[in-house]
């Protein structure tokens, strides 16, 4: 009976010892397996960090250079140039396309304006073309009121073509843009605009209290007109008069047609009147505005 006891009390103690020495290795093991899955999971980790830094690198900054390039032609802006040329072939092209892209497109704004200004403005006198006036006449008598209308001054030269026939063209074109400088420049007129009509014509346009302020300028108008003195092709220095024809309104319902061929009728009296004078279109008498009108088209 005591060996029996004395063998399986030997038993257990070399159980015990087995047992911990099983759960010493499967620790150990336990222990490695971690740092292995660590390993395993740290390498892709790291591997997918190069690849994003890579791709932002060469994929992902390109294309938001090329973003930023195509936003600041957009707003006409200077491009920004890439530090680092793309190493992917197809991606470098995509920006040289939108540098290239950036300076036509720039070029291209620069083109347009200098149409719009030949568009817009007489080669000559460096004024307002007619086209021009006739869009701001009308938007001027859209924005007519009680309180501020619209007034029309239809100016032209007297006797033009006996200064032609004397001294000769170039020194009319002295004359012409002698008046034009006048005009571009004439002070205390809210929302002006002067503008070559036509010929020996010209036209201003401006916001006026009322048809006697209007009428007023006019005669101003006139008298400044005959201090001009322009320098001719031979030195001669020649001086000339204007006639002005005023035409107003206060309606914005007004056409503009109507409201210039008023100013003209104003005008044709005012020659009829001896010329170097203003006449208004409310001063005419009620036949006048029967007369047939000489405006040009």
């Amino acid at each position: 009976m005591r060996i029996i006891e004395k063998m399986a009390k030997e038993t257990s103690d070399n159980s015990a010892f087995v047992a911990d020495d099983i759960a010493a290795g499967i620790q150990e093991r336990a222990v490695e397996v971690r740092y292995l899955v660590i390993i395993f999971l740290t390498i892709p980790a790291i591997l997918v960090a190069l690849l994003l830094a890579l791709a932002r690198r060469h994929l992902t900054a390109p294309i938001v250079a090329a973003i930023v390039n195509l936003d600041r032609i957009e707003k006409d802006q200077v491009l920004k140039a890439a530090t680092d040329r793309p190493k992917l072939k197809e991606l470098a092209l995509i920006g040289d396309a939108v540098i290239s892209y950036g300076s036509t497109a720039s070029e291209l704004r620069r083109t347009n304006l200098v149409l719009q200004v030949l568009a817009e403005k007489d080669p000559l006198t460096g004024l307002a073309n007619r086209r021009m006036f006739e869009k701001f006449l009308a938007a001027s008598i859209l924005r007519s009121t009680s309180e501020t209308g619209t007034a029309i001054l239809l100016i032209d030269i007297d006797h033009f073509k006996a200064i032609n026939d004397r001294f000769g063209h170039p020194t009319g074109d002295r004359c012409l843009k002698s008046l034009s400088d006048l005009l571009a420049n004439i002070p205390d007129l809210s929302n002006p605009l002067a503008a070559r009509f036509g010929g020996e014509e010209f036209v201003v346009v401006y916001d006026a209290p009322c048809a006697d302020h209007a009428a007023e300028y006019a005669r101003f108008l006139c008298k400044k007109i005959a201090q001009l003195e322009t320098t001719g092709i031979d030195g001669n220095t020649i001086r000339f008069t204007g006639s002005v024809g005023v035409s107003f309104t206060t309606s914005s319902a007004d056409d503009p047609s109507d409201l210039l061929e008023k100013a003209d009728r104003a005008l044709y009296a005012a020659k009829r009147s001896g010329r170097d004078c203003a006449v208004a279109y409310s001063e005419l008498p009620n036949d006048t505005t029967a007369r047939q009108s000489h405006l040009r088209s």
